[in-house]
């Protein structure tokens, strides 16, 4: 069994998670709401901040299977890559466009991508496309399934 922490260690810990800050934002949001309940409100804050740090750092590591040169910018070879490897393989013409709507000059940097890719995943996004496809083929093949087990009873 591991000892406890040193002061150091601990202090450590806390500025690389940055928890000081996290647990400062949920408590002045709970005193800024009054909140009748402030345990359970707190509670709720700091889960919603565990989600939203986690969503972030899956962000960030898609970013960088993108980023191949690692300077912090996507260029169009680099987001038609990742997206033919994520699966997802976007039509020349609707790359471009996707591309000009979200690049600076530089390309696209991770706000741009971390707005645009979980919209574009979204019904009705420039990734929507993969998603119907998938249900079609899922319908198809379930149906397939029903046909085949219901032609096996009758034997």
């Amino acid at each position: 069994m591991a000892g406890m922490p040193t002061k150091a260690e601990a202090q450590a810990y806390l500025d690389h998670q940055n928890l000081p800050v996290m647990l400062n934002e949920c408590l002045n949001q709970v005193v800024k709401e009054r909140a009748p309940d402030a345990a359970a409100r707190f509670a709720e804050l700091l889960a919603k901040a565990a989600r939203d740090r986690e969503s972030a750092g899956r962000m960030q590591a898609l970013f960088a299977q993108a980023d191949t040169t690692g300077n912090g910018f996507i260029d169009m070879d680099e987001l038609r890559t990742f997206m033919a490897h994520m699966g997802e393989p976007l039509e020349e013409d609707i790359l471009k466009a996707t591309f000009a709507d979200i690049a600076s000059p530089d390309g696209v940097d991770f706000k741009a991508f971390s707005e645009w890719y979980p919209k574009a995943r979204a019904a009705g996004g420039a990734l929507s496309k993969k998603g119907d496809f998938a249900v079609q083929r899922r319908r198809r093949a379930s149906r397939a399934s029903r046909a085949s087990k219901e032609g096996e009873e009758a034997d």
